[in-house]
Parts: structure tokens; C-alpha cells; sequence
């Protein structure tokens, strides 16, 4: 009886492992946007803070020099948000090419599996049909010896 082998068994083993490669990117891309993300959220935030800062110091007698302070830094403030939504962007659009890379890798590693699975089954019934040749070649056998006995 032959031993099974899948001649793309190489094959199937790169492509598992780049799937695995992938799939890490691609984690790797979700977590820098997660990061980025909550430092926009952060920015957002304090941004939020100073301004109702401003409203209350205008309205209330907070000192000249510290409401001048707190409205110079406020374009500061949105600058930081602008260039944080630009990569934020742009960390989305790596994210979604690292997704789409790691569909293209789990496809590939999932067709190479596909074929693997019905040369497997394929050599089962290939074994299959040789065990039940044997069988009948020693029924044959036995049979042809139990008629000669009989006769003799």
C-alpha cells in the first residue's frame, strides 16, 4: 500500500503561512487605527475642553493674557484633528488592503485545501478498490483450493 502524497503539499504550506502572515498585518493595521482613532478622540476632546474654556472665560473674568493664550492655541488644536483625520484615512484605506490581501490569501490557501481533500479522497478509493481486488483474488484463490480438494 503507497504512502498518500499530495504533490502541492509545499505549496499549501507557503500559502497557509502567508495567510498567517496576512492575517497578523492586517491585526497589526486595526490596532495602529484603533490607536490613531483614540488620539482623535483625545484631540476631539481637549479641543472640546478649550473651547468651552474660552466661552466660560469670555462670559466670566478669567485673566486677558491666559483667554489670548487659550484662542492662539486653538488653531493649533484643529490643525493636530486635521492631520489626525488624514491619517486616520489613511490608516482605514491599510486596513482595507490588508483585508482584501488576506481574503486573496485564505482563497488561495482554501483552493489548495479543496484540492487536497479530493486527492485524499481520491486515494481512498484508490485503496479501497485495491483492498478489494486482494479480497477477491483470495476468495478466488480459496475457492479454486476448496474445488480441488473436493475433487481429489
Amino acid at each position: 500500500m503507497k504512502k498518500f502524497n499530495f504533490r502541492l503539499q509545499t505549496a499549501l504550506d507557503i500559502a497557509v503561512r502567508q495567510e498567517q502572515i496576512a492575517r497578523e498585518e492586517l491585526l497589526l493595521c486595526i490596532k495602529d487605527r484603533d490607536t490613531i482613532a483614540a488620539e482623535l478622540q483625545d484631540l476631539n476632546s481637549r479641543l472640546q475642553n478649550l473651547e468651552d474654556e474660552i466661552r466660560e472665560g469670555m462670559n466670566t473674568s478669567l485673566p486677558l493674557e491666559r483667554l489670548l493664550l487659550l484662542r492662539n492655541f486653538l488653531p493649533v488644536l484643529r490643525k493636530r484633528r486635521d492631520e489626525k483625520n488624514q491619517e486616520l484615512f489613511i490608516a482605514e484605506e491599510r486596513v482595507e488592503e490588508a483585508r482584501h490581501i488576506l481574503v486573496e490569501r485564505m482563497k488561495e490557501s482554501k483552493t489548495l485545501n479543496r484540492l487536497r481533500e479530493k486527492e485524499w479522497a481520491a486515494y481512498l478509493q484508490e485503496m479501497l478498490r485495491e483492498e478489494q481486488k486482494e479480497i477477491d483474488e483470495v476468495a478466488t484463490t480459496r475457492h479454486h483450493r476448496q474445488s480441488r480438494e473436493e475433487r481429489v
